[in-house]
């Protein structure tokens, strides 16, 4: 798949996501080569992950990002977790910091 080969991912995301309706792969090819996100249902919201693009992340990207997933998921919120490029980037696409992202861990004993 070439989204996989474009963003590096190609032993984490799987054919089989495709078909999926809670989860959507977004590709571009423009001059500048490939860009991309993943947008997916959860939790009342749709979390968008994933994005890569050949450029630098600039707010014309964080735009379409936003446009693309509310046409997909329309009326609900949508989530990221970005940071350095990608987050000044969306910041300057009207998106809002929250605070920083917080992954609780539990171990499960043998």
């Amino acid at each position: 798949m070439r989204w996989n080969a474009a963003n590096g991912t190609e032993t984490i995301i799987r054919p089989e996501l495709l078909g999926r309706d809670d989860l959507k792969i977004f590709i571009r090819e423009n001059d500048g080569g490939l860009s991309g996100f993943i947008a997916s249902l959860g939790g009342g919201a749709v979390g968008v992950s994933n994005v890569f693009s050949a450029d630098p992340p600039d707010e014309s990207l964080w735009e379409e990002i936003t446009a693309l997933a509310s046409m997909e998921f329309p009326g609900l919120p949508i989530v990221g977790y970005e940071r350095g490029g990608d987050l000044k980037a969306a910041l300057s696409a009207g998106w809002t910091s929250i605070g920083p992202l917080r992954v609780w861990v539990r171990t499960v004993e043998p």
